[in-house]
């Protein structure tokens, strides 16, 4: 298959984590921008290529992408690194002409990363 046209639409104000949080969806700032995609190009690239299309300098470290269903709901984040620890391509995260995605604010997590939450417990402390 050639080029993909797919719509880009930067969002701000959304909940960092891995995660949709609709209590945290952010906001659109802007129309979305169609932008043609090689199917061969990485997810990094690509990202890159968005920022500066929409005028965000410098914002492609600090921004991910968020595919979204037929309604135009945000679903999944796509991996910008692949199973392998290999740079993810295109043609594999299911991305079709005509599709919306969201240029959030946020980095997509690495393999190992994670997040942890503690609890501490001091019963002597305790009332």
């Amino acid at each position: 298959p050639g080029t993909v046209v797919v719509r880009v639409v930067p969002v701000t104000g959304n909940d960092t984590t891995r995660k949709f949080n609709p209590r945290r969806p952010g906001e659109r700032t802007a129309e979305p921008v169609e932008l043609p995609m090689d199917p061969t190009e990485t997810v990094a690239a690509f990202k890159a290529r968005a920022c500066e299309a929409l005028g965000l300098e410098g914002g492609d470290t600090e921004r991910r992408l968020r595919a979204t269903n037929g309604f135009e709901e945000p679903q999944e984040l796509l991996d910008e690194v692949n199973y392998k620890n290999e740079p993810a391509i295109i043609k594999f995260c299911n991305v079709r002409s005509g599709d919306l995605l969201l240029l959030e604010e946020g980095r997509v997590p690495r393999r190992g990363d994670m997040d942890v939450l503690v609890y501490l417990w001091c019963p002597e402390r305790a009332g």
